[in-house]
């Protein structure tokens, strides 16, 4: 997917696909455009890959960039209105966290669906 703000309407209606009319869609769709917003925003990648995975109950999605920086959870003001993706997905996701890649790092988050 190339680098576009646009795109992340297109990866929400993918993430709403695997797992339509369940609850865990709406959740997955929030994260997964978080996730491709922190891409966009704290990368340079040109190319956001996104993979998606479902294993009995659990649907693991990933979403790939080309950068090597590790992905951090952010101390933010609670008037700032920006900043807590990570914390968003920490919160709302079974288990999420990243994994360095060939071409740089997969950041990843697991629900119940």
């Amino acid at each position: 997917m190339a680098r576009d703000v646009k795109c992340v309407a297109s990866v929400r209606r993918f993430v709403r696909d695997l797992i339509p009319g369940q609850a865990a869609s709406e959740i997955a769709e929030l994260l997964v455009s978080e996730l491709v917003t922190n891409a966009l925003v704290h990368t340079s990648t040109e190319t956001i890959r996104i993979t998606a995975t479902r294993e009995d109950r659990f649907l693991t999605v990933e979403v790939h960039d080309s950068s090597d920086a590790v992905p951090r959870i952010a101390a933010v003001a609670s008037t700032a209105t920006a900043g807590r993706g990570l914390a968003i997905v920490q919160s709302l996701a079974h288990a999420w966290g990243w994994r360095p890649t060939p071409d740089g790092k997969a950041v990843w988050f697991r629900l119940s669906a």
